[in-house]
């Protein structure tokens, strides 16, 4: 068994390196998560984020590099595995003709374990037992997800993976879904989630790892990747004798309109606020960041 940097390592990719013929999805890609943390796992189409997820589900194998779960190889372990984990897919394609029951208790075989949450998951997701016994060819997508769902947290898992969570679930589901996820965390399970609904990873994930051309190209706390982004700033002066801002910390971009001056701050905003202290300013709007802007700002980096 590998000597982990420490018991509170869940997952661990080391160097991992996925080619397709002539096409590199993943290249040397690092990456650890954590017991009792929600990472949120983005990237564009195409950015490597399913290859990834499937080499941390042990379905396929990596070229070279490891990827270490829960302590065992991925691959090499990973029946052992599947009873510590539950798999959320972006969708469900196969098993249509069996009934939503069938397959819970099929995956519950899978799994291993019991299935000790399955009651109070399908009350709280609001899925109707009455369906249950229907094929899952009739059911709605919004019904089919939350199933899966369903399936994936039924044997009360350490570690989560969801691709695509919220896909055609409706906001108060959605919410509900969220809080499920808050109550593994508090309980020290790991969620490991790849969304491209960035107000859905703002609202629940604790990092991030931002992934393009099959390299992580950014990793860090949410909260601290949005107060050092860069905000819009829009300031009105009582005049068009506007001061020179050029030379404050942080400022950049400034655009000068007659009594208004647009700019970019980077990083803090009270160099800026303490230097418009002495000016004659009407009007200050400033845009608070998000993680859409964070996303945003890092792939058209990579873009130039």
């Amino acid at each position: 068994m590998p000597v982990l940097p420490d018991e509170e390592t869940v997952i661990d990719f080391t160097g991992v390196t996925k080619q397709f013929r002539s096409t590199k999805a993943l290249d040397k890609v690092n990456l650890i998560l954590k017991k009792g943390e929600i990472l949120g796992f983005l990237g564009p189409n195409g950015a490597g984020k399913t290859t990834a997820i499937r080499i941390m589900t042990g379905f396929i194998k990596p070229t070279s590099g490891t990827v270490y779960f829960l302590g065992k190889d991925a691959w090499l372990n990973r029946a052992e595995i599947a009873a510590q984990v539950g798999f959320v897919p972006d969708s469900i394609n196969t098993y249509q003709m069996s009934s939503g029951i069938d397959l819970l208790e099929y995956w519950s075989e899978l799994q291993g374990r019991d299935p000790v949450l399955r009651e109070e998951l399908l009350n709280r997701l609001d899925f109707p037992s009455s369906a249950l016994s229907r094929p899952v060819r009739t059911y709605s997508q919004g019904m089919a997800k939350k199933l899966s769902i369903v399936q994936a947290l039924q044997h009360d898992p350490s570690v989560i993976i969801l691709d695509e969570p919220t896909t055609s679930l409706d906001p108060l589901v959605q919410q509900t879904l969220f809080t499920i996820l808050k109550e593994f965390k508090s309980k020290g399970s790991t969620v490991f989630m790849s969304s491209h609904n960035l107000n859905d990873v703002q609202r629940v994930c604790d990092r991030i790892a931002m992934i393009n051309n099959g390299s992580i190209i950014a990793e860090g706390d949410v909260s601290k990747l949005i107060d050092n982004a860069e905000r819009s700033v829009e300031i009105k002066f009582s005049n068009r004798n506007t001061p020179d801002l050029s030379k404050i910390t942080g400022v950049a971009n400034i655009v000068v309109d007659n009594e208004i001056v647009r700019l970019k701050v980077k990083g803090s905003i009270k160099h800026l606020l303490q230097a418009l202290k002495t000016q004659s300013v009407d009007d200050l709007a400033i845009e608070r960041p998000n993680l859409d802007s964070v996303f945003l700002s890092y792939y058209e980096t990579e873009e130039e």
